[in-house]
């Protein structure tokens, strides 16, 4: 049992190293794995080792990014049912690391910085399942729109814990970045 849980925190720590960067991380085991279910526990485990409203929520975007990741491998196999999974897992993963923002909040801490990454990497993921949408069958297109829905709310219900200047900041970046979005949309369409 400890080899396995010693697995489970590397691979943990693995993935937090992965989600530093700009990149999503590796999906893992996916939901069509018979195996999932150590994934599910390696997530659980990681929860309850992280102390405090603010690592939690830490955690449980890093789990979140990591669904997105699931998702898109799912999305591109076509299987409804596993994409399914992960979107109720990252919606699920999502909330929590709101839920934690706001927790950490009422508590009195400092969550701006937090609450800004939460929004930035929710924003990151919309574009990766906006591309993710344009490649995958018809039968999942409706599922991925789902997802962006869902991601959506969460980096709006982020915004809601950021205030003043670093607000103003982190909506004008977004809003440059759906122009330059629609440049390309734009330059696509006419070639």
């Amino acid at each position: 049992i400890s080899i396995i849980i010693s697995s489970f925190l590397l691979i943990s720590l693995g993935q937090i190293a992965l989600t530093q960067s700009n990149e999503l991380p590796s999906p893992g085991l996916t939901p069509d794995s018979p195996f999932y279910f150590f994934d599910t526990l390696g997530e659980k485990i990681g929860m309850f080792l992280a102390f405090g409203a603010e690592k939690k929520a830490e955690r449980a975007l890093k789990i979140a990014e990591e669904k997105i990741a699931e998702l898109k491998a799912m999305a591109e196999k076509s299987n409804i049912s596993a994409l399914e999974t992960a979107k109720q897992k990252y919606q699920e993963f999502l909330t929590l690391a709101n839920q934690k923002v706001n927790e950490a909040k009422q508590q009195g801490k400092d969550t701006e910085e937090l609450a800004v990454m939460v929004a930035e990497r929710t924003t990151k993921h919309q574009d990766v399942l906006a591309k993710v949408l344009e490649r995958v069958p018809e039968v999942a297109k409706k599922a991925i729109g789902k997802v962006i829905e869902v991601s959506r709310k969460g980096s709006e219900e982020a915004l809601k814990a950021i205030s003043g200047t670093e607000r103003e900041k982190l909506l004008q970046k977004i809003l440059l970045q759906k122009v330059e979005e629609a440049k390309e949309e734009v330059k696509k369409e006419e070639v």
